[in-house]
């Protein structure tokens, strides 16, 4: 399905430093992803970034089970993305949970 070849996505809603939302998925809505960046500026001066992904539609289940695990590439983007924020010339492998929250 969506495994072996990129799908369409759409920003459905900009909050410059706060939100960013795009949907995307299969047509007809037989299954749709929603990805969801939020931003919560902390009281230190540092920043939250927290990703979140839902799955709705009557393949969502069969979407889930067909995907890949994608959590390598989404703690890379946090990685990269924390990088770039601190002005950092080189990226390191982070320590926390996909969704760059959390720790493990």
């Amino acid at each position: 399905m969506i495994r072996n070849r990129p799908f369409s996505a759409t920003v459905t809603e900009i909050r410059p430093r706060e939100a960013m939302r795009w949907r995307g998925g299969l047509p007809g809505g037989l299954a749709v992803i929603e990805r969801t960046y939020s931003l919560d500026a902390q009281g230190d001066g540092g920043t939250v970034l927290t990703v979140r992904e839902v799955h709705s539609g009557p393949l969502a289940g069969l979407l889930g089970r067909s995907t890949p695990d994608l959590n390598p590439s989404f703690r890379q983007f946090c990685a990269g993305l924390k990088a770039k924020a601190e002005g950092a010339s080189h990226v390191r492998r982070p320590d926390r949970h996909p969704a760059c929250g959390s720790p493990r």
